[in-house]
């Protein structure tokens, strides 16, 4: 029993002078931290209605439809659209169920004057801001009146290239 104590003390006596040796001497570096945030662009559009999605007569109709980009850092950008999934040419068209066709256009300005499409310019900016909203400004031309009925639809690719 003795021999086991003198042991236990002999342990105890060993850890509690592990524990306080003091190092004399020290080493010190430095490390690099860095990082690289690739320019990085996003873009959003909402959907462009026309007349509520109902169209009634031979006049014109009108709607926009908003587009956003988003930037990690301020870059310069070009936003485009393509003539949708119908088209003919150079002309954007919807599409019924029955395979009917209407006609629209999609602008840049609200004077309805600049086509924003892939064969004409798309809408740039320059360096600045991270954040820019849009507006997509569309018409149909007129509707005749043997136009069949019936909802009409497309889809057209909204790109930024930076």
């Amino acid at each position: 029993m003795i021999f086991g104590r003198y042991i236990s003390v002999l342990i105890t006596a060993f850890a509690t002078l592990a524990s306080s040796v003091a190092f004399a001497q020290t080493r010190s570096t430095t490390m690099g931290v860095s990082a690289v945030v690739q320019t990085n662009c996003s873009v959003a559009a909402t959907p462009m209605a026309f007349a509520g999605g109902i169209v009634t007569s031979s006049a014109s109709v009108e709607s926009a439809a908003r587009i956003r980009v988003d930037c990690t850092a301020p870059v310069a950008f070009t936003v485009d659209m393509d003539r949708g999934e119908n088209p003919a040419g150079e002309q954007r068209r919807m599409v019924s169920e029955n395979g009917d066709f209407l006609e629209y256009q999609i602008y840049s300005d609200a004077a309805l004057t600049r086509e924003w499409g892939v064969f004409s310019e798309g809408v740039t900016s320059d360096a600045g801001p991270t954040e820019l909203e849009l507006v997509a400004y569309g018409r149909i031309n007129s509707v005749d009146l043997t136009t069949p009925s019936g909802g009409y639809q497309d889809t057209v690719t909204v790109t930024v290239s930076f």
